[in-house]
């Protein structure tokens, strides 16, 4: 089900961008003619509605390119930079396809260099306002895992309660609904919040559960099963943060 939603959300997303910037090029050919591509590209099919559903084939697949080049953002074990990296050349192959099956450009080297310029300026953009709107959510989400009411007895009661507890790493393997998770009554009454990844499928805590019953009563309340949850017991490490977040 979650393939088919993926699938269906890529080919939506090619499609439409497709025909709006096929909307917005055709605006300033003269005549007022829609182009779904180029007009040397539209006359080489004898009809063109012929050129218009092959322009849509396109961009289905260009669509599904993207969406599971994205992909390469969940990896857990790379860095921010190495994602990036992987991603922007991923993507650039993909526009680069898109020059040589929709005929946007004659593909010289000075139209290929224009259209790589705008390529990236565009992907810093769109790159930036991702990241920021990302880190202000899981800033926004921190809070509320960390939000408490200080007075001058918590930080005394808050080392006696960790006496008893262990220090836990936890890895979703999948997304979950944190709403949900953050007012259900086995977290707010058991679970030290320290902090949640960027990518908001691994956190660190303070548990006085073991690392199976941890496991078990995550795995009810966040429908995660159990192989998907990785509990590990970072207490013999001290407060020396050795998970990458």
């Amino acid at each position: 089900m979650k393939i088919f939603k993926n699938i269906l959300k890529g080919a939506s997303f090619g499609i439409t961008i497709g025909f709006l910037i096929s909307l917005i090029v055709s605006s300033f050919y003269e005549g007022g003619i829609y182009y779904p591509s180029s007009p040397n590209f539209v006359s080489s099919f004898p009809r063109e509605v012929d050129a218009i559903w092959y322009s849509i084939v396109i961009w289905t697949l260009i669509g599904l390119l993207f969406t599971w080049a994205g992909l390469i953002f969940t990896i857990e074990d790379w860095s921010l930079l190495k994602k990036t990296f992987i991603h922007f050349i991923v993507t650039l192959v993909i526009f680069s396809l898109i020059f040589k099956f929709t005929g946007w450009t004659d593909l010289s080297i000075k139209s290929y260099m224009i259209c790589v310029s705008i390529f990236c300026l565009a992907y810093i953009i769109i790159w930036t306002l991702t990241y920021k709107t990302t880190d202000k959510e899981l800033e926004m989400i921190n809070n509320k895992l960390t939000s408490k009411k200080i007075d001058k007895d918590y930080t005394e009661r808050l080392r006696k309660r960790r006496a008893h507890q262990k220090r836990y790493s936890i890895r979703f393997g999948q997304d979950i609904n944190w709403d949900k998770f953050l007012n259900n009554d086995f977290v707010k009454m058991n679970i030290d919040f320290i902090s949640l990844s960027k990518s908001k499928k691994s956190m660190q805590i303070w548990c006085s559960y073991t690392s199976v019953e941890i496991c078990e009563e995550l795995s009810k309340i966040t429908s995660v099963p159990k192989d998907k949850i990785t509990v590990t017991d970072l207490s013999a490490f001290g407060n020396f943060l050795f998970i990458r977040l």
